[in-house]
């Protein structure tokens, strides 16, 4: 995501970096990028306020999960 200042970009999902851009006619300059954010959970979206500041929403992703079952002879099971 490019502000116009700064460009915007996430690493393994948790962690918010940005790197200052200049552009001068033809030519572009990226900064070397600077650490903004580490969330306990995956970083669901970022919004830019006018001013620069930074809104960041992160959510828990479950790892647990349920296992799937499949049942066999399940129109059986319906008649019994």
């Amino acid at each position: 995501m490019i502000t116009g200042r700064r460009e915007l970009y996430f690493f393994a999902n948790t962690e918010l970096f940005a790197a200052q851009v200049k552009t001068a006619g033809d030519s572009i300059e990226v900064a070397a990028p600077a650490h903004l954010y580490s969330a306990k959970h995956d970083i669901e979206s970022v919004e830019v306020a006018p001013d620069g500041r930074l809104l960041v929403m992160s959510r828990e992703v479950s790892s647990a999960t349920a296992p799937l079952q499949v049942i066999v002879g399940w129109r059986q099971l319906l008649q019994n």
